[in-house]
């Protein structure tokens, strides 16, 4: 019996003048929360696989780059991808999160004319907003170069890269799709070809020449292939994902409003998470250098490894949380409890682990000139573990229709990560910088945490 055809039994059971079985309904709850748990540990699975092996690849690039170009030359690369982020940051709409919210309703709803609606004026949005990210960062690139003391290389690399994130915001819903879909196998396998094609292009274009223009124009190229096949996947699952029926986009006229709202909180949240994971490598790099960027990129790299692990939760997560919230939400609290001891105990033996091994592994692939970033990543390391335990608090809040709640936790985090780098980079370097990525990881989940709770533990079945 599918989870679907249990849930539309549950209300069946009660007949007039009787009282309805209790325990015939606690066991067909039963059923379809386990029903829930095998289909999330089902994509978790295929999530994981796909993260972790574009996470290896994109570490394995980032340390190519590094024993290539040195810690100066890798400095200026790190400083560029990070400007370019928390400039996309600023544009991007973040519309693949509408498409998913939105999206699962329909869904669940069988609402297919909705459902390719939303799908399709998400994948209109990212594309506009890509094109306008590339037009600014043409334009601020040189300003930036003036305001950070970097060279002219630093613009020719900058402008290169923001050609091959065209389609950046197109990538996020793209993958949307395929989750709304449970494509998480194909999306796997988009993520193994996109890193393979980066690791590809980058040792060609070093082995030919070691310049960071050769390796802005190798990351470019392998970013545009990459999204045109994810797009060209998406536009093939949307189609089968809508029973082939094309809905006009004027069908979502009565969510105008909630839209707008949503996104706006959305938006403005990814800025403060972008400015908290890219603005600390520039402010780091306006402080202590080009060189000093480049060790606490590579710090930032590894220990987001395991995050990037993680992610696959979110990812995972962000639909079935949706639809627990929806369908059963007296039985949500217990469920994140569930998932919090369950991340608890994968992620501290994995982060006692990345401790033991972090220097060693740096001295052979990077080179000892590298190995204060080792020290930077075990400080950094503690507040990631805490980020990997509460990784489901940002889709909860969004899943339950409060994305305010991740707007104002990311603009504490910026606010505290920008005043601590201030006052201890200076002064301590790179561990100071680390220090401050450590304290501001367990403020923003903390925050968000104690606002989510408020919500969640007062939940109530849904009424339709």
């Amino acid at each position: 019996m599918s989870t679907t055809n249990v849930t539309a039994t549950i209300p069946l059971l009660v007949h007039e003048n009787r009282e309805p079985d209790v325990k015939v309904r606690e066991k067909l709850l039963t059923k379809v929360q386990a029903s829930r748990y095998r289909n999330l540990a089902g994509n978790s699975f295929w999530a994981f696989v796909g993260k972790t092996g574009a996470g290896l690849l994109l570490a394995l690039s980032s340390l190519i780059a590094a024993r290539k170009l040195g810690p100066t030359g890798f400095g200026l690369l790190a400083i560029s991808l990070s400007f370019l982020s928390v400039l996309a940051s600023v544009v991007d709409l973040r519309v693949w999160e509408a498409c998913i919210k939105y999206g699962s309703d329909f869904l669940s709803r069988n609402d297919s004319r909705s459902l390719n609606a939303v799908i399709r004026l998400a994948l209109r949005l990212s594309l506009v907003s890509g094109m306008i990210f590339a037009v600014i960062a043409f334009f601020l690139t040189g300003y930036a170069a003036a305001w950070l003391h970097l060279p002219k290389v630093w613009v020719c690399t900058a402008r290169i890269l923001a050609i091959g994130f065209i389609l950046m915001a197109a990538n996020d819903t793209g993958a949307a799709v395929l989750r709304l879909a449970d494509r998480f196998p194909l999306l796997a396998a988009w993520q193994a070809i996109h890193g393979t094609l980066r690791v590809i292009c980058l040792l060609v274009a070093l082995t030919i020449k070691a310049s960071i223009i050769s390796a802005a124009a190798a990351i470019a190229a392998a970013s545009l292939v990459g999204s045109i096949i994810l797009l060209a996947l998406s536009h093939h699952t949307a189609a089968r994902l809508s029973n082939g029926i094309i809905g006009n986009i004027s069908r979502l006229r009565p969510w105008y409003g909630s839209l707008v709202r949503f996104l706006l909180h959305s938006h403005l949240g990814n800025i403060w998470r972008t400015i908290v994971c890219n603005g600390d490598v520039l402010l780091v790099g306006y402080l202590a250098g080009s060189s000093g960027a480049g060790l606490y990129r590579l710090a930032r790299e590894l220990v987001q490894f395991l995050l990037r692990i993680t992610d696959v939760l979110y990812e995972a997560l962000f639909p079935e949380l949706a639809m627990q919230w929806v369908k059963h939400r007296d039985q949500f609290p217990v469920y994140v409890l569930h998932l919090t001891r369950l991340l608890a105990f994968m992620g501290v033996p994995a982060s006692l682990l990345f401790i033991a091994l972090v220097g060693p592994f740096l001295t052979l692939t990077a080179g000892v000139e590298f190995l204060p970033a080792a020290t930077a990543a075990r400080i950094m390391i503690w507040g990631v573990l805490w980020r990997i335990i509460f990784v489901w608090l940002t889709p909860t809040a969004i899943a339950i229709g409060r994305p305010q709640y991740t707007n104002l936790t990311g603009l504490v985090s910026a606010v505290v990560l920008l005043l601590l780098l201030v006052s201890l980079v200076p002064r301590f370097g790179i561990m100071g910088a680390a220090a401050a990525y450590t304290v501001t990881s367990i403020i923003g989940p903390s925050l968000l945490l104690f606002l989510c709770r408020r919500v969640t533990v007062c939940a109530r079945p849904y009424q339709s």
